[in-house]
């Protein structure tokens, strides 16, 4: 496992070349059984900026989950992005579909694959981005049972281009550690430190570093 930690550990190192910014998210979770290989996932979240003076941003977003045999689980969903600044709100759509594969299990511990694709509206704009979003997750037991985790996971974007977005090729990188606690029978909530970098091409790069609180109800 220490493999695994340390390179994420790496990628977070400072840069004094980078813009650097402290933030706090806060995702609250829910997901809800339609069938037995069918559900229903509602995510709320708000992100708060030191850069920005408070919150900036809020979303919402809905996804349908059909599990297939072996454990993959396939979703097709659709988020939507508000501005919560001082200057002039920015609206942006997002479609969404995505797919996870388990790809070992040692124990407890589990390591699974996630590649989301998304295509992103936004209202001043006819343009549309694409983006891949590959991603690694692992997470390790810390006792028997449903009890604490410790989770880890590796993101890359990469972006087509679009007038109102500068982002193209690999645009953007997140590594993320924490720990998933459960508070109540159907209740989970996570605590984590998530590492942000992105490139910005012709701009200063940046890094954010930021406190990630999650909570999530699920029947399971």
């Amino acid at each position: 496992m220490r493999s695994l930690i340390v390179p994420l550990l790496l990628f977070a190192a400072p840069a004094a070349a980078q813009e650097h910014d402290a933030q706090v998210w806060i995702m609250t979770s829910a997901q809800l059984p339609i069938e037995d290989d069918l559900k229903l996932e509602i995510d709320t979240s708000v992100r708060f900026s030191n850069a920005d003076g408070g919150l900036y941003e809020s979303l919402q977003a809905l996804y349908v989950t059909h599990t297939l045999p072996g454990d993959v689980a396939i979703s097709w969903g659709y988020q939507r992005n508000e501005s919560e600044t001082d200057g002039p709100k920015r609206l942006e759509d997002r479609l969404r579909q995505r797919i996870i594969v388990p790809i070992a299990t040692i124990g407890g511990s589990e390591l699974r694959f996630q590649f989301q694709t998304e295509q992103r509206f936004r209202h001043e704009s006819d343009q549309i981005q694409y983006r891949a979003r590959p991603r690694i997750n692992l997470t390790v037991p810390l006792r028997d049972g449903r009890g604490p985790q410790l989770a880890v996971s590796h993101e890359s974007f990469f972006a087509t281009r679009a007038e109102w977005n500068l982002q193209r090729g690999w645009a953007r990188m997140r590594n993320q550690v924490g720990f998933r606690v459960p508070v109540a029978k159907s209740l989970r909530l996570e605590l984590a430190y998530l590492n942000q970098y992105e490139p910005r091409h012709n701009r200063r790069a940046t890094m954010d570093h930021i406190a990630f609180v999650q909570l999530l109800w699920s029947p399971d």
